[in-house]
C-alpha cells in the first residue's frame, strides 16, 4: 500500500473503521459485562485496527475484520484475568437502579441476565450471528470452528435463552 501521509491516515481511518465502533463497543460490552474492561478492549481494538488498517484491502471486510480483532483482545483479556471469581458482581452493578424500571428495560435486564448464563462460544455466536447480523461463514471463521459446531451453538444457545427468559418471565409475573 502508498504510504499515506497522517491527515490521510486520520481520515482513512475515521471512515473505515468509525462507522463500526458502537457495534464493537455493544458486542465488548455483552461478552465482558464489565464498564472497565469494555474500555480496555475496545481501546485496544482501536489502537489494533489503526495500526494495521493498511492491511484492509476491501471496505466491505472491515466489520468482520474489527470484531475478529475485539473478539481476540476479549480472549487476551480473559486469558491475562484468569480470576475465580466470576463477572456476576460486575453485571449486577450495571443494572443498579432504584427507579422503577419500564417494560422495555425489564426485558433487557432479563436477556443480559439470560445471555449470561449462556457458555463463552454461544453467547459469542449469538451475538454475533442475532444480534451484529454476521453469517454463519463469519461466524464461523471468527470463532475458527466447523459450520456445524456454529449452527449448534446457535441451536442450544437459543434453547437455553427460550427456557431461561420463559421461567424468569413465568416467575416475573406470578
Amino acid at each position: 500500500m502508498p504510504h499515506h501521509s497522517t491527515n490521510e491516515r486520520h481520515s482513512r481511518f475515521e471512515a473505515l473503521i468509525m462507522p463500526y465502533m458502537a457495534d464493537v463497543q455493544r458486542f465488548v460490552q455483552a461478552m465482558t459485562r464489565d464498564v472497565e474492561q469494555t474500555k480496555d478492549v475496545v481501546s485496544e481494538t482501536l489502537y489494533r485496527a489503526y495500526k494495521n488498517m493498511d492491511a484492509v484491502r476491501e471496505a466491505k471486510a472491515v466489520k468482520s475484520w474489527l470484531f475478529t480483532i475485539a473478539r481476540h483482545e476479549f480472549y487476551t483479556m480473559v486469558q491475562k484475568n484468569r480470576r475465580t471469581e466470576t463477572l456476576d458482581d460486575n453485571a449486577e452493578a450495571l443494572y443498579e437502579d432504584n427507579s422503577p424500571l419500564p417494560d422495555a428495560q425489564v426485558d433487557i435486564y432479563l436477556l443480559h441476565k439470560a445471555l449470561d448464563e449462556l457458555p463463552e462460544k454461544q453467547r459469542e455466536a449469538l451475538l454475533l450471528f442475532d444480534v451484529f447480523g454476521f453469517s454463519l461463514n463469519e461466524v464461523q471463521e471468527m470463532q475458527k470452528d466447523s459450520l456445524s459446531a456454529v449452527k449448534q451453538r446457535l441451536r442450544r444457545g437459543r434453547e437455553k435463552l427460550a427456557q431461561t427468559l420463559g421461567a424468569d418471565l413465568a416467575l416475573e409475573y406470578e
